[in-house]
This record gives structure tokens, C-alpha cells and sequence, in this order.
């Protein structure tokens, strides 16, 4: 009697077709696994709001300021990656962010970041905005040219577009800066571009 199987992990019948089976013999019918791809999410995942709010009740208990800390809500699908940036001396950090990750039920899945007391360091002249700016433009990456000949697969390929980063406003804050020859770690002055265009994110 030709019976259905259905792959591992899987709630639902699956239909495929059956082999030939020779007359008087049982057979099995075998359905290929699943195609792999994103993990289903939890019926019990609570809600962005929840999962922030729980977050806040971890973050405030390990002594997170985060009436002040700037608050970012990912989500993982199976879970909600909440991260909290905080101000040391008002400005704003990057880099520093303490992150609490809420699963399904409210499950608190991971908690880790940065909690120590900064202590401040030696005073020194910084430069302006506009050198910043000009040094960021300077330090992207460009595509190679000069001397080279492109490769064979590559030679129907279309021009690059360009992409337009418009600056919108600049901050001084605080980015998170590890010394591997000591054991500390620094929170250098940064100037936090604001953007909007494109890029690796609207803060540069």
C-alpha cells in the first residue's frame, strides 16, 4: 500500500510523486526535505512594543540610563535584538551599545554590552566638521583603475552607478575604540554624520 512520508520538522503533508511500485510490493513513497530558508516565527513572539519594553526592564536593572540611550528594535525573525546606545557625557555613542535579545514568550534568549564607568581621559584639539567630512569622502572605497585590464568576464559589464550620500546634519559623539596593546578600551571623539542616499546606514 503506497504510504506518504513527509520530511523531518514538518507539520504539513507533503504532496510529491509516487515511484512506480511493481504489483504485489508495498512501497514507500519518499519526499524530498524541505528547501531550506527562514526559520518560521513563533506563535508566542510578543510584539515590537513588548519585546522593547521587556528589554528596557533588563537594561534599566544593570544600570542603563535609558531615558538618555539612543534604542533600536531589530528584527531576527525568530526573536527581537533590542539595542540601547548610551550617552557618557551627553554625547551620543556608537559602538558601546548594551543589547538584550527577547525570544518567543518573552524568553530572555542573550544579554551582553558594555556597563563600566568610562573615565576621562586627556584633552586634545580636535578638527573641524568640514576636515572630518572632506577625511570620510577621501577614505571610501574606490574601484581600481589605471594599468589594469579588466577581467574577461567582465568586459560586457555596465559602468558602476555613482550613489549619492547627501549629509544632512553632523553631531560630536563618542565611538567605541578597542586598544589591543593595553587593556583598555577607548571612547575617542567622533563626528557622527547624519545621511540620506545611501551608504552603509543614515549614520556615518
Amino acid at each position: 500500500q503506497p504510504v506518504a512520508s513527509q520530511p523531518v520538522g514538518s507539520g504539513d503533508q507533503v504532496v510529491c510523486d509516487m515511484p512506480e511500485c511493481p504489483p504485489g510490493t508495498a512501497c514507500v513513497q519518499v519526499c524530498p526535505p524541505e528547501e531550506p530558508g527562514a526559520p518560521p516565527r513563533p506563535l508566542d513572539l510578543p510584539s515590537r512594543d513588548e519585546a522593547e519594553e521587556r528589554a528596557m526592564i533588563v537594561l534599566s536593572a544593570a544600570g542603563v540610563d535609558v531615558a538618555v540611550a539612543s534604542v533600536r528594535v531589530d528584527d531576527l525573525t525568530t526573536a527581537w535584538l533590542v539595542s540601547a546606545d548610551p550617552e557618557v557625557g551627553g554625547l551620543a555613542t556608537v559602538g558601546a551599545a548594551p543589547t538584550v535579545r527577547i525570544g518567543a514568550g518573552q524568553t530572555i534568549e542573550h544579554a551582553g554590552g558594555w556597563l563600566a564607568v568610562p573615565e576621562r581621559g586627556n584633552r586634545y584639539e580636535l578638527i573641524g566638521s568640514s576636515e572630518a567630512l572632506r577625511r570620510l569622502v577621501d577614505g571610501q572605497p574606490r574601484p581600481l583603475s589605471g594599468g589594469r585590464e579588466p577581467a574577461v568576464r567582465c568586459l560586457d559589464c555596465p559602468e558602476p552607478q555613482p550613489v549619492v550620500v547627501t549629509v544632512t546634519g553632523v553631531r560630536l559623539g563618542l565611538e567605541l575604540v578597542p586598544a589591543y596593546d593595553v587593556e583598555h578600551t577607548w571612547l575617542v571623539p567622533a563626528y557622527l554624520f547624519e545621511t540620506t542616499g545611501g551608504g552603509p546606514g543614515p549614520t556615518w
